[in-house]
């Protein structure tokens, strides 16, 4: 399918509700609103917006104005979707081969698409990793069990999907870091604090590179997430930490799902904001500019976060608030 340029001809507006529908001769497939050749070509899994376009007699397209389309596709575990009857989005799932058809009044046009993911990425599934410095003790007076924390470095394709690959990552700490990193199986590290102190780990894979802040204390308290399985309950052991500046606070996953964070209003993203104006980061509500975010924690996992500003942060998990009491 020739590259031509959408409403350039002298029908820019598109086909005219009066025309008959016979003079619409040929519909041809478009991805992200461009033009396709009969094969597609995909290195990353995830939703790609489809549509039609439409050759008049005389050879000229046009955009779709508005008539019923119908996808198909012949495997739809490779790629599926095309639910919406005009404008839809494709998915794709995992590595194979599917045709897609469109159907438009007894009109129709097929693309073969060969999905094989390629990672492209590794990144931590954290922007900032905070550690904890030999001799870390718990402000609350329990006993110190914790000193080194892992984390996982994930490949991903170009669309952030997981994807799996036989190349190497590697990481680079400078000379007179913090911390130290220890690389365990199955693309774990462990991080070591040597110090308090703040300094950046960087993940190179292929020819792409992550920078991510690394901060070293040596005071926390833990909050645990915790499920009765027998009463469907969740509830957190406690339910408000206090700490000072600069300590943190280790958030231990203990059931059996990923523990997610809910904002306040149910607001989720980053962008939105709720009613009060307050903004919020992973469904934590920022006060201030005192910016964290903290999950989703898989199971048996656990997360940290030092807290560099005195007051009080709230978020909310299983219907109810919880919060982080930083003191001067």
């Amino acid at each position: 399918v020739a590259a031509v340029s959408l409403g350039c001809g002298p029908d820019a507006t598109g086909v005219a509700a009066e025309r008959p529908i016979d003079e619409i001769r040929a519909i041809h497939i478009t991805m992200s609103s461009q033009p396709v050749g009969r094969v597609i070509h995909a290195g990353a899994f995830g939703g790609y917006p489809f549509d039609v376009v439409l050759e008049d007699g005389a050879g000229v397209r046009h955009p779709r104005q508005g008539q019923r389309v119908t996808w198909g596709s012949t495997h739809p575990a490779v790629v599926d979707g095309g639910d919406a009857p005009g404008a839809t989005f494709l998915f794709f799932l995992r590595d194979g081969t599917a045709n897609v058809i469109a159907h438009l009044d007894g009109l129709r046009d097929t693309v073969t698409i060969h999905v094989a993911q390629v990672a492209v990425m590794a990144r931590m599934t954290i922007d900032t990793v905070v550690a904890l410095a030999p001799g870390a003790r718990d402000v609350t007076g329990a006993g110190t069990s914790y000193h080194g924390l892992r984390f996982a470095v994930i490949r991903r394709d170009s669309n952030f999907h997981r994807a799996s690959s036989d190349d190497p990552f590697y990481f680079e700490s400078g000379d007179d870091a913090p911390f130290d990193v220890l690389r365990e199986p199955r693309d774990t590290i462990t991080i070591l604090g040597n110090r308090s102190g703040t300094g950046s780990l960087v993940i190179e894979f292929l020819d792409t590179a992550d920078t991510v802040a690394v901060q070293v204390t040596d005071r926390y308290a833990v909050m645990r997430f915790k499920e009765t399985p027998s009463a469907g309950t969740f509830y957190t052991l406690p339910d408000t930490v206090r700490i000072p500046v600069g300590a943190a606070v280790i958030f231990q996953n203990e059931t059996r799902g990923f523990v997610d964070f809910e904002g306040m209003d149910g607001v989720i993203d980053p962008a939105q904001q709720s009613g009060q104006g307050q903004p919020f980061v992973n469904g934590v509500r920022q006060t201030g500019a005192r910016q964290w975010e903290v999950g989703p924690i898989p199971p048996n996992g656990r997360e940290a976060q030092r807290f560099g500003g005195a007051g009080t942060y709230e978020f909310w998990w299983a219907g109810r608030p919880r919060t982080v009491i930083v003191t001067p």
